[in-house]
């Protein structure tokens, strides 16, 4: 994927990137951080209601009953290649809006906004928040946003902090944050 979007010039920019043009809704151009903090939050508000309503409806049964087991939901009457299709074309629409919010914040867009790194970023903030937790995998992401900003003051040694810090929470809570506290709260309620 990597070598398309660096190859590929005439439609990406090539290693450089290509510019963007900035959204404009009612003739009013919408720019600057704050306009841009408003639409993130409305629309993390929105991706984790409708995974929430997902998570809940038959159909977010049967893909948590393919993640289980397949052949279990494959007996169990679930047709598991079209559920994969379902989940491959959820995930690439949540994914196309947050690019597509990226690009229009940013108006500009560089091949290395789609690098292996990032992709391990993602994962790490799934794994940490808890996977299969919609409110682990927000929680997860705003650790790994914001814990290197904390950590700033440690300058040279901010890395090593930062690892150590990862390395506790997936040793201490091996499940993720959200449901490890989730199963703290639960036990330690009468």
């Amino acid at each position: 994927m990597a070598l398309v979007l660096t190859s590929e010039a005439k439609w990406t920019g090539g290693p450089d990137g290509t510019s963007v043009t900035r959204l404009v809704v009612a003739s009013v151009r919408l720019s600057g951080p704050g306009i841009w903090y408003w639409i993130s939050g409305t629309l993390l508000v929105a991706g984790a209601a409708l995974a929430l309503n997902l998570e809940n409806s038959p159909a977010g049964r049967a893909l948590r009953a393919l993640h289980d087991s397949e052949i279990a939901a494959s007996l169990g009457g679930i047709d598991v290649a079209q559920q994969k299709l379902r989940a491959f074309v959820i995930a690439a629409v949540f994914a196309s809006v947050a690019g597509s919010e990226l690009a229009l914040f940013e108006g500009f867009v560089t091949p290395d906004a789609a690098g292996f790194l990032r992709s391990i970023e993602f994962v790490a903030m799934v794994v940490l928040g808890g996977m299969g937790s919609i409110l682990g995998s927000v929680l997860g992401a705003a650790l790994l946003v914001t814990l290197p900003q904390m950590l700033a003051a440690f300058a040279d040694y901010e890395q090593a902090v930062l690892g150590r810090v990862i390395m506790a929470v997936m040793i201490g809570l091996r499940r993720g944050i959200a449901p490890s506290l989730r199963a703290a709260l639960g036990r330690s309620a009468p």
